[in-house]
C-alpha cells in the first residue's frame, strides 16, 4: 500500500480527526506491519491458506504498480533525452516507443506464424486496436476523471503523416486480401515495408523542418 500510494504521487495525502492531522501512509504503515505480524505467528505449512489467494491479488495489483512506476520513469527519461538532442517528443514516440511496444509482437507473431499464421495475422491486428482502446481509452479516461479536462492533442506533421498511413495500409490490405483469395503474398509484404520505409522518412524530413512547423490549427 505504501509503494502504490508513492506511485501514485499521494505520499503527502492525510486526512483529520477532530483537531488532529494524520497522514495516510502512517495508517497504511501500521495496518501492514500489525497484519505482517499476524501472518508471521499465525502461519501454517498448510498447502492452501485461506490468505493465499489475497497475496495472489495483491502481487497482481503490485505487478501493474511497478509497470506503470517503470514505464512512467522511462518516458520521463526518454522525454529529457529528447529535449537534450533538440528532438520533439511525437518522434520519440514514433520511434523508439513504437519500436519498443512493437518489438515484443514481432517476435511472438514470428514464431507463431510458422505454425499458425491465421493466428499470427489475426493478432496484427487485435494488439494495435486493444493499444488503443485500453491504452489511450483508459489513460485518457483516467485523466478525465481526475482533473475533469479533456486532454488536448497537438496534431503535428508526424502525427498527421501517422494516421494517413495507417489508413492507407488497413484499406490496402483490406481489399487486397479478399481479392487475393483471402492469402497474403510477397506483393502485399513488400508494400507494407515500403509505406514503412516511407514513414520513417517523411517523419524524418519534417523533423528537419524542411515543410516548416507543420501543424493543424484548431480552426481545421
Amino acid at each position: 500500500p505504501l509503494f502504490i500510494l508513492l506511485a501514485s504521487k499521494h505520499i503527502d495525502a492525510s486526512f483529520t480527526i477532530g483537531s488532529a492531522t494524520i497522514p495516510v501512509w502512517a495508517v497504511l504503515f501500521t495496518v501492514g506491519v500489525m497484519f505482517s505480524i499476524y501472518l508471521y505467528f499465525t502461519i501454517t505449512t498448510e498447502p492452501n491458506p485461506f490468505f493465499h489467494r489475497i497475496f495472489v491479488i495483491g502481487a497482481f495489483v503490485m505487478s501493474c504498480v511497478w509497470m506503470f512506476t517503470v514505464a512512467t520513469e522511462l518516458l520521463m527519461v526518454l522525454r529529457a533525452f529528447a529535449r537534450i538532442v533538440d528532438i520533439s517528443e511525437q518522434i520519440i514516440g514514433l520511434t523508439l516507443v513504437a519500436w519498443s511496444n512493437s518489438s515484443v509482437d514481432l517476435v511472438s507473431n514470428i514464431f507463431v506464424a510458422k505454425q499458425y499464421p491465421n493466428m499470427a495475422f489475426s493478432a496484427c491486428f487485435i494488439a494495435p486496436t486493444l493499444n488503443i482502446i485500453l491504452g489511450l481509452g483508459i489513460s485518457y479516461s483516467f485523466k478525465i476523471i481526475s482533473t475533469g479536462v479533456s486532454p488536448d492533442v497537438d496534431m503535428t506533421g508526424h502525427l498527421i503523416i501517422a494516421f494517413s498511413l495507417i489508413i492507407l495500409s488497413i484499406v490496402v490490405t483490406l481489399i487486397y486480401i479478399p481479392f487475393n483469395k483471402f492469402a497474403t503474398s510477397n506483393r502485399l509484404s513488400t508494400f507494407l515495408l515500403v509505406v514503412f520505409a516511407c514513414f520513417c522518412l517523411v517523419n524524418g524530413v519534417i523533423e528537419l523542418g524542411v515543410f516548416g512547423d507543420w501543424k493543424m490549427d484548431d480552426s481545421s
